[in-house]
């Protein structure tokens, strides 16, 4: 994921805009934001990640910084909590500041999901839907269109599909009689036999 920098024009205002792979927050809050968070975190990883910039003035975008300690002193857990009780997967994130001309930013980024779609699980009032899927679009994070959660569906079946391929591949260069199984949800092998 390509790193952010602030850049501004002569006016001092950024010369960047929110995209599907990022968003600017003037302010870190806790409480209900942190579902607002998590929603727009949710998106970006089922598109390709992003990364969420707080301290970013909107209309016009200015980088003001952060204006407190709230995000320094954010809890992991805190955001992990509101993943894990409303999403069907945990996410890959972390947590990051930067100082820019004497101020404080952050940044929370997200990697892609490494199983799509992640889901909603259930409802948190109008911020989060049950059985919701949310993608990250150009400058706004919604519920996916039909277009988008297809694509995502067919890459997904490809992805297991060639997963298979790779298996039976390498059970074909070793010959099956030489081929052990381990079923991780049992703890029992399978071992070939000539």
């Amino acid at each position: 994921m390509e790193e952010f920098v602030i850049t501004v024009n002569g006016k001092g205002h950024l010369t960047r805009r929110e995209s599907f792979d990022l968003e600017f927050k003037q302010a870190f809050h806790y409480g209900d934001s942190l579902h607002e968070y998590v929603r727009s975190l949710v998106g970006m990883a089922n598109n390709r990640g992003g990364q969420i910039i707080f301290g970013i003035q909107d209309s016009p975008r200015i980088p003001v910084g952060l204006q407190n300690d709230k995000f320094e002193n954010l809890d992991p857990t805190k955001l992990n909590a509101v993943i894990l009780e409303y999403f069907s997967s945990d996410l890959s994130y972390v947590i990051e500041s930067f100082e820019w001309g004497g101020k404080a930013f952050g940044v929370l980024k997200v990697s892609e999901a490494r199983v799509k779609p992640v889901i909603c699980r259930k409802s948190h009032g109008r911020k989060l839907r049950e059985g919701a899927v949310y993608y990250r679009y150009r400058g706004e994070t919604k519920e996916i269109r039909y277009a988008e959660l297809a694509a995502l569906m067919d890459h997904e079946r490809e992805k297991e599909k060639r997963l298979w391929m790779d298996h039976i591949k390498k059970i074909g260069d070793v010959g099956p009689a030489h081929v052990h199984i381990l079923d991780t949800a049992s703890g029992e092998m399978n071992v070939g036999s000539s």
